[in-house]
């Protein structure tokens, strides 16, 4: 192994240098980058991996702009999904998309092998598909083989990092937040294994869910090396027509989307009883009441019963 050099005069008069960033998705991940999506279970990050695999693979879009800027041939490692749960969610994908995404997933026998052969299996589909320019994998726990091991994910990461700098690919990892208070913000430190595979992905981005339902989600973006970080999140919504994906809403703070911490009734103020009992005059129910000063729905109904 030979240390090449160069110096900072030749860098910065280097034109190539100062070209535009090509975009994978957006200002959150761009072309040649080992990228995370993270999330608690069930907060769509299979469903926006998809949703970017589809943006590059057939310039399918949802947002108020072009996420990608080029078609990008991709593979899609699926560890999450079988064959009738892709049919059902996609059902009606091939009236707007060619369907000629790759999906692929690891044998039984892969799932017990150790985490170098199934680096290989991953090089093999690559040099399979050598026209292939972007490659997700979902997700960390399904590779590893005990789920939870800190050196299987730093040996991963650090593996998927050589095949990418080798076959000159953009790839997506999908991991998983560590259990967490979804009260509050997503942090890096959030990330399950944050220790040893944050350092490795050059940007990060973390789906959220909201106080306004399980349909609504919002995207951060946690780290970033090619663009300045957003101090703004993205508002999404779950739609199911013509196929499930996200479509883009608003930008909004974090803070205003986070579930709601309940109060209980030992902590109804003297104002806040007052206001349960004039909006119950004026005919709203528990609930209703309930949401609107965000009380749990048996406090109010214990205020108002004492």
């Amino acid at each position: 192994m030979n240390i090449e050099t160069c110096t900072l005069r030749c860098i910065l008069n280097n034109p190539k240098n100062y070209s535009e960033e090509e975009k994978i998705f957006g200002d959150y991940i761009h072309q040649g980058e080992l990228a995370l999506i993270v999330g608690d279970t069930n907060s769509g990050k299979t469903l926006l991996a998809g949703d970017i695999a589809l943006a590059n693979n057939d310039n399918l879009c949802h947002w108020n702009e072009p996420m990608n800027n080029v078609k990008r041939k991709t593979i899609y490692i699926d560890g999450e999904q079988n064959d009738p749960q892709i049919a059902r969610r996609y059902e009606n994908l091939l009236e707007c998309a060619s369907g000629d995404l790759i999906r692929g997933r690891f044998t039984e026998t892969e799932y017990d092998d150790c985490i170098e052969d199934k680096l290989l299996a991953i090089e093999k589909l690559i040099r399979k598909n050598s026209d292939a320019k972007l490659l997700i994998v979902d997700n960390l726990m399904c590779v590893l083989n005990n789920g939870n091991s800190v050196r299987q994910a730093q040996q991963f990461i650090q593996g998927l990092k050589r095949i990418k700098e080798m076959h000159d690919l953009t790839i997506i990892l999908v991991a998983h937040l560590s259990k967490r208070n979804s009260k509050n913000p997503i942090e890096i430190k959030d990330i399950l294994g944050s220790s040893v595979i944050a350092n490795y992905a050059d940007s990060i981005i973390a789906v959220g869910n909201t106080c306004e339902g399980d349909h609504i989600k919002y995207l951060k973006q946690l780290k970033s090396r090619s663009s300045i970080k957003m101090s703004e999140v993205a508002v999404l919504e779950i739609v199911e027509e013509p196929y499930l994906h996200f479509e883009f809403r608003e930008y909004d703070m974090e803070e205003n989307l986070l579930p709601k911490k309940v109060v209980s009734r030992s902590s109804i103020s003297l104002s806040m009883g007052e206001m349960i009992y004039k909006l119950r005059e004026e005919g709203l129910t528990v609930r209703s009441i309930a949401e609107q000063l965000n009380l749990s729905k048996s406090a109010v109904g214990r205020f108002l019963k004492n």
